[in-house]
Parts: C-alpha cells; structure tokens; sequence
C-alpha cells in the first residue's frame, strides 16, 4: 500500500510530535516501515510507546 493510498495519513502525521515526526520520517527513508504499517497505527503506537516514552522518562 502506497502512501497515496492511505487516506489521512498526512494530516496524522502533521498531529504527531515534531520528534516523533522525525523518527518516523528517517525510519520510512531507511526502509524499515512502510506505507501499510502506517495505515495500520502500528508506526504511530510504536514512536509514541517507546521513543516518546522514554524521551519523557530521562
């Protein structure tokens, strides 16, 4: 699935963190998630559980 294909994934992604937009900018250009796991909320459960997570806890 395309990111064309995703309907609202832009505007999430607009909604999200500045960090947690970065790291999932930089996991996409690394390949290591596409455009279904993004339409899917698994990327967005993953950035907010555990890098924004622990950013809060240091």
């Amino acid at each position: 699935m395309s990111k064309s294909e995703c309907g609202g994934w832009q505007d999430f992604i607009k909604g999200m963190h500045q960090g947690c937009r970065r790291w999932l900018d930089e996991a996409v250009e690394n390949g290591e998630i596409g455009g279904e796991n993004l339409c899917m909320g698994q990327v967005s459960l993953e950035c907010i559980s555990q890098r924004m997570w622990m950013g809060r806890s240091q």
